[in-house]
């Protein structure tokens, strides 16, 4: 059990938080800034912090502070890896596949590296049915490009309408290491946007594979690369 937090030269008007009566033996300190309080010293970037996001002897740092990526949903992502520690589960932070979004009309997403080997883009207004939603969306200019490393995905960015949502398809495939064969295995609903995969999907396996994009229908060309 803790008795007390040493404060030293610190400007919150205390050197030392009395903690008795209370059962536990971690405690957060929460800063909105960082700097030396704690005896730490931050580098250009924020807190410097290890791949646990540990800070110190029992100090871990998480969200804005560390800059590690100042978004929102990569701070509650850290708040769940230093609870996971706390309690001692070893669980190392990992930022492959952190999904950006901007949220403009339409939506600006990506998600993973940005620039890869190989790539494959597919334009929304090819999506079957985005008529369905609303014509606009078929004369759209948005697009879905998938990067790839050869084997599996290793990034993408989009632009289109909610395209923040269906990029997290991309996101958990990146994650997840998931084979671009088993991508291409997958069954989109429809009509849906997140059809826009299968040409995609199609679209960068004929990269990889040196085959030209055809001026139609794909079916027979990828007929050739599902054997």
């Amino acid at each position: 059990m803790l008795d007390s937090l040493s404060l030293k030269n610190t400007k919150l008007g205390l050197e030392t938080l009395d903690l008795m009566g209370y059962d536990s033996d971690h405690v957060a300190l929460v800063l909105n800034r960082a700097d030396s309080r704690v005896g730490i010293t931050p580098d250009d970037r924020g807190v410097p912090v290890d791949e646990y996001l540990r800070a110190g002897e029992r100090l871990w740092a998480i969200g804005d502070v560390n800059g590690i990526w100042p978004l929102t949903h990569v701070g509650e992502y850290e708040g769940d890896v230093v609870a996971a520690n706390i309690a001692g589960d070893a669980r190392p932070a990992n930022y492959e596949a952190v999904p950006r979004v901007t949220y403009t009309d339409p939506q600006a997403a990506a998600v993973g590296a940005v620039e890869a080997e190989y790539s494959g883009t597919a334009p929304v207004s090819e999506v079957p049915k985005t008529a369905t939603y609303t014509h606009a969306y078929a004369e759209s200019n948005g697009f879905l490009t998938l990067l790839s490393d050869g084997e599996r995905l290793t990034g993408a960015y989009a632009l289109g309408p909610e395209a923040g949502e269906w990029m997290q398809q991309a996101t958990l495939a990146i994650r997840a290491h998931v084979p671009l064969t088993v991508l291409s295995d997958t069954i989109q609903p429809f009509p849906s946007f997140s059809g826009i995969y299968d040409a995609a999907v199609m679209a960068l396996r004929m990269q990889i594979a040196d085959m030209p994009l055809p001026t139609g229908p794909m079916d027979a060309q990828m007929a050739n690369l599902r054997e």
